[in-house]
């Protein structure tokens, strides 16, 4: 082969390797795919003779890359697939996961975050298959720092953590709205602080208070007699006929008149403290109206107690670089799964 090779060419190199694509002055230069003897093959972009811009890559374990590369390294954005079925997609930096990403298990467990070369550190969130998630900072794939557990009953625990478990202060609640605030140890509650109850915590009146809420009105009321007219005719001879002058005689007439008709000649009304006149006035409305707004004043006032990957350098010029053997161990995926799945399950936090 004399001369420099420009153009499209195929080559088949001496230890079983073949690239076919663009050559510019003996490197692979432009578009062109390249199968490797141990049955890895990469096809894309290409540039100074290694792998550059956008390509994909399957490796000869069955997993598979496709996105940005750099001088035959992963760098930028790509998506990875293992062979089973795990998955991660985001940034690269030197074949090694960086920056966000999101990674996709196959046990239905998922992870949204911070990648910092090739471990989950950082902040993020764990979705996990049976409806639990933990918010938060991680380090090396595990809770560590500030953040919250959502457990799958609707209980939440919001506080710092350490290898996984809770340590030091923290918040747990309950499902019903109630908590308790208190310090934890490598995952067991050794102090409670405060505990609100549900009621406190949704502002309701507490256990009692709607007891001192009826008392309070009852004293705000007064003595029952003091403010009611008395529905019954005083004690007297009922039979006597009193004398009425105006109007009031007149009303005591035709009482007197009504009640003889029916032959009661006993039912007569005596004086002017009789049921018709006293009934007229307003003092049993009033005095109620008066009693519901001092209840709800203790009721308020009662509610308100609760307020409380393996690198490559450059490529000799004439045979472009195969990929890194063990890029799945170089990318820790399978490591880093062990890691992501094994944040504190619900026990793990002490109630």
């Amino acid at each position: 082969m004399g001369g420099a090779i420009n153009g499209f060419h195929k080559i088949t190199y001496p230890n079983g390797d073949r690239y076919e694509g663009d050559w510019v002055s003996n490197r692979a230069e432009g578009k062109g795919k390249f199968v490797y003897a141990n049955g890895s093959r990469y096809e894309g972009s290409w540039r100074h003779n290694a792998m550059d811009g956008a390509g994909k890559l399957w490796f000869a374990n069955a997993d598979v890359y496709e996105g940005e590369f750099k001088q035959n390294q992963l760098e930028g954005h790509g998506k990875y697939t293992l062979s089973n079925g795990d998955c991660y997609e985001g940034e690269f930096r030197a074949s090694l996961m960086h920056g966000y990403g999101i990674c996709t298990y196959v046990s239905g467990d998922r992870y949204e975050g911070e990648y910092c070369d090739n471990k989950i550190t950082g902040i993020g969130v764990f979705y996990y298959a049976n409806g639990e998630r933990y918010e938060g900072q991680l380090v090396d794939g595990r809770a560590q720092g500030k953040g919250s557990k959502f457990f799958a009953n609707g209980d939440r625990h919001v506080g710092r953590w350490l290898d996984n478990v809770p340590h030091g202060e923290g918040t747990f609640y309950n499902k019903d709205k109630s908590y308790y605030v208190g310090q934890w140890e490598h995952g067991l509650l050794v102090q409670k602080v405060r505990e609100v109850s549900a009621a406190m915590a949704q502002g309701l009146p507490a256990p009692g208070a709607a007891m001192a809420a009826v008392a309070a009105a009852s004293a705000a009321l007064g003595p029952t007699k003091s403010k009611l007219s008395p529905l019954a005719p005083k004690s007297g001879n009922l039979s006597a006929k009193p004398s009425h002058s105006g109007s009031s005689a007149r009303d005591a007439a035709a009482i007197a008149a009504s009640g003889a008709s029916k032959g009661d000649t006993s039912a007569k009304a005596s004086g002017k403290g009789s049921a018709p006149v006293s009934a007229k006035g307003p003092s049993a409305p009033s005095s109620a109206k008066g009693s519901a707004t001092s209840a709800s004043a203790a009721a308020a006032a009662a509610g308100g107690l609760g307020s409380a990957k393996s690198s490559q350098r450059g490529a000799p010029l004439g045979a472009p670089a195969p990929p890194a053997s063990g890029s799945r161990r170089g990318l820790g995926m399978d490591s880093e799964r062990k890691s992501a799945n094994t944040i504190a399950s619900p026990s793990a936090v002490t109630r």
